[in-house]
């Protein structure tokens, strides 16, 4: 027997709606059930019902927002990576900004994630960074490849990738490990995401 069709709803927003670009670079659902959506022109948080806006204004560092990520540790805090402005922290309507480098372009966030711990964990082109209890520090091993995807999982692991590289961090342990990936021919990784079962 054929399987039975499925209506999904959906529904799409613009700056109509108060969104404060049409560009979205990311998203994000918190513990709370708000929509994070990060854009060239700011942050908005949807509630279901209407969009507020974060942007330079209320102290963000950058209004192109690249990456966000919540701690598990502090629900509600949130880690937003942004181009040319660090990471920036929101806790409790208080923006924190934290920049890995003196010149906009050190200063661009690929990806940023939260582990199991608390640890902030930001990819940029010259390096990754970690941010621990509020200090900002490059990550010592030497060997990592230029990556822009982070993931970090619910068992403690921490998941680099870039280009045709995969490398794993498990929290016992000080070095990144490389993950044998099969064989490509040109191909590249292009992002990593965790299954629902959160492996």
């Amino acid at each position: 027997p054929r399987a039975a069709s499925q209506y999904i709803p959906s529904a799409s927003y613009s700056t109509q709606d108060g969104l404060p670009s049409n560009t979205i670079l990311s998203l994000f659902q918190d513990a709370g059930g708000y929509l994070w959506i990060g854009t060239n022109n700011g942050l908005s948080r949807y509630d279901g019902a209407q969009f507020t806006t974060f942007s330079t204004v209320q102290g963000l560092s950058n209004n192109w927002i690249t990456d966000i990520a919540e701690s598990p540790v502090e629900p509600g805090t949130l880690w937003i990576g942004t181009i040319a402005g660090g990471v920036n922290r929101i806790r409790k309507g208080v923006v924190s900004v934290f920049r890995p480098g003196g010149d906009d372009a050190s200063n661009n966030i690929s990806s940023v994630v939260v582990d199991t711990s608390g640890t902030v964990w930001a990819t940029t082109f010259f390096g990754l960074f970690t941010i621990r209890d509020g200090h900002l520090e490059r990550f010592a091993q030497t060997d990592i490849p230029h990556a822009e995807h982070l993931l970090a999982l619910d068992d403690g692991s921490v998941w680099l990738a870039g280009d045709d590289q995969l490398l794993c961090l498990h929290p016992n342990d000080s070095l990144w490990t490389s993950v044998m990936l099969p064989p490509t021919r040109g191909g590249r990784i292009t992002e990593i995401a965790k299954c629902e079962s959160g492996g």
